[in-house]
């Protein structure tokens, strides 16, 4: 399996591994309560989001790919997996990750593009935005550290180390920076992140039915 940064071309293809590996997850339920009668708009919100940070300073994103030598080879190289990693805060070490290694880029991903609950358009915003008021209060002690926006895997792919390559590399630039790792885990998650090392510090509600454990990394 190789591991390599994200580009442009892999966009429609994470949207389909995305809708299918998130389909079920109690918080996108909640944001995308129709997302069963529009599925490809549901997709699209997925692509505007890669395409959103993927130029934005600091964030560093990146695909699993699977190579002849995989058990899982299928005959071709296929894309199996996603993660989505921000260097926060503002040392020296933070400000040498915020660097625009790429190119500036226009983002089309915003409230407005969230299309996926036709039926009633304010419900996804509105649930959007509780969802990042409730994240911006989490975590508020230490300002240096890495954040896992997102970690997907391809179902037909799961189970063979994809995830925790993934998650490596982050946990490997905070150990040689000495910070901590952030992220927000559903219940299906949490056993990965826990093998890994990070641990339960808190639950934040967005609302009734549609909760997510914050948990935390951190350096030996």
């Amino acid at each position: 399996m190789r591991m390599r940064r994200m580009l442009p071309a892999d966009f429609l293809v994470l949207g389909d591994i995305a809708t299918e590996a998130f389909w079920n997850d109690e918080v996108f339920a909640w944001i995308f309560p129709h997302r069963a009668q529009f599925p490809e708009d549901f997709k699209n919100t997925w692509v505007d989001m890669f395409r959103f940070h993927l130029h934005k300073p600091g964030w560093h994103c990146f695909v699993s790919e699977t190579e002849e030598v995989d058990p899982i080879w299928s005959g071709r190289s296929e894309l199996a997996g996603f993660a989505m990693w921000e260097r926060q805060g503002h040392s020296n070490a933070a400000k040498f990750w915020q660097q625009d290694n790429f190119s500036n880029c226009t983002s089309l991903f915003s409230i407005k593009n969230l299309r996926a609950d036709k039926v009633d358009d304010s419900r996804a915003e509105r649930n959007l935005q509780r969802f990042g008021e409730v994240l911006e209060g989490g975590y508020a002690e230490e300002k240096e550290r890495w954040y896992l926006l997102m970690i997907g895997v391809s179902p037909k792919h799961q189970r063979h180390g994809i995830g925790t390559s993934l998650i490596d590399w982050g946990l490997e630039r905070a150990q040689e920076e000495g910070v901590i790792c952030i992220l927000e885990s559903s219940e299906a998650g949490q056993g990965l992140y826990e093998r890994k090392g990070f641990r339960k510090v808190g639950l934040l509600e967005m609302a009734e039915g549609a909760t997510t454990d914050q948990m935390v990394w951190r350096p030996k």
